[in-house]
């Protein structure tokens, strides 16, 4: 009789151990799919050519657009060197989450070093004097349901191709579909 007992649970037990691996594996396959629908319905797609000023990017919650990109000699007591424009661009952040519920994770956290200025596929480096007006901060937040407006400036060549660029381009496919990023042209 100890026998069919110890039997029984030597069963029960074996047969938890394989429910337990199922729901895991259930579980994992969902949050993939999961994953992979918020990635459908981001409106960017990784080897999409560039857009253009005023197009809204979607990232899940994050919403981007360039309103304008603006050349011109001098910014308040900035001066372009010969040869060379200050480029201002104007920038709006929105964070599209509607409810916290209190657990501060809907708040949208950014730093301005996931973007990149490019004129003629050389990096440039933005301007980052406390004098220039309503320039985006080194780091900051969008609280849920907010947006911010902010600029960019950078000194470039004149007559150069400059795009402005969010997070980086893998080389991998895979990673690219992990790592959000996208172009705009600017002129």
């Amino acid at each position: 009789m100890k026998q069919d007992r110890n039997k029984g649970r030597v069963h029960l037990t074996c047969f938890l151990s394989i429910l337990a691996i199922v729901i895991t594996l259930c579980v994992q396959l969902g949050f993939h799919h999961a994953h992979q629908i918020a990635l459908s319905h981001a409106n960017f797609k990784a080897d999409a050519k560039p857009l253009k000023i005023g197009q809204d990017v979607t990232i899940d919650t994050d919403n981007y657009r360039v309103n304008s990109a603006d050349l011109t000699e001098n910014i308040g007591n900035r001066v372009a060197q010969p040869g060379n424009k200050l480029l201002t661009i104007s920038l709006t952040i929105k964070n599209l989450t509607k409810k916290d519920f209190g657990t501060g994770k809907g708040i949208l956290p950014y730093t301005r070093d996931v973007f990149h200025l490019q004129a003629n596929d050389q990096n440039v480096p933005f301007l980052t004097d406390q004098e220039l007006p309503n320039s985006l901060a080194e780091e900051g937040e969008v609280p849920v349901d907010s947006s911010l407006t902010a600029n960019l400036y950078a000194e470039v060549p004149e007559n150069s191709k400059v795009q402005l660029v969010y997070g980086t381009k893998p080389t991998d496919a895979k990673l690219r579909e992990r790592v959000p990023s996208f172009i705009v042209q600017l002129n």
